[in-house]
């Protein structure tokens, strides 16, 4: 293979939909190109993420029965500050509380990019919490494929004024 394949091709991969011959080249392929390892690797998270049924957002009703879990590490990020995860074997999921001036907003948005810039995932029109200023996401220990397993968030609000980045975080995930 001395090209890129298509993005079906790729997922055919990811799902093991590939013959044998097919997997062995697109492989070889992989380790060696940047760019179809980083779209082969978002393919699985997302793979795993709709596996395991879990929406990356959550509203204020799966957040009070998430918060129930024991194997949940809750991590609390303010404004334009950094947070870290931990995951380990008895912790494999958790979630960010994520602070935000959201009040007064129509639509809430989040974005996460690699320190790179690369597109990690994007939630338009997430649930969001008024009155306590905040957006829940869940993330687990797949993220481990992410570069240096850091995350660049930002929440962007549309209200009244317009659409405007209100707040922006980084987002450390640390795998024991």
């Amino acid at each position: 293979m001395t090209s890129c394949p298509s993005l079906d091709w790729i997922a055919a991969w990811a799902l093991g939909e590939l013959g044998e011959g097919e997997g062995e080249a697109f492989e070889d392929h992989y380790f060696g190109c940047e760019r179809c390892s980083a779209r082969a690797r978002r393919l699985h998270e997302t793979i795993d993420l709709l596996g395991r049924g879990l929406p990356i957002a959550l509203t204020t009703a799966r957040r009070a029965r998430a918060e129930r879990d024991p194997e949940l590490v809750t991590v609390r990020v303010e404004p334009g500050q950094r947070g870290v995860m931990n995951f380990d074997a008895q912790h494999p999921s958790g979630i960010w509380v994520l602070r935000a001036p959201v009040e007064g907003a129509r639509q809430v948005d989040v974005e996460a990019r690699t320190p790179s810039g690369a597109p990690i995932f994007a939630v338009p029109d997430a649930p969001f919490d008024e009155g306590r200023g905040e957006v829940v996401l869940l993330c687990s220990i797949h993220y481990r494929g992410i570069d240096k397993a850091v995350m660049h968030a930002r929440v962007t609000i549309t209200d009244a004024r317009g659409t405007q980045t209100v707040t922006e975080y980084v987002l450390q995930h640390d795998f024991l």
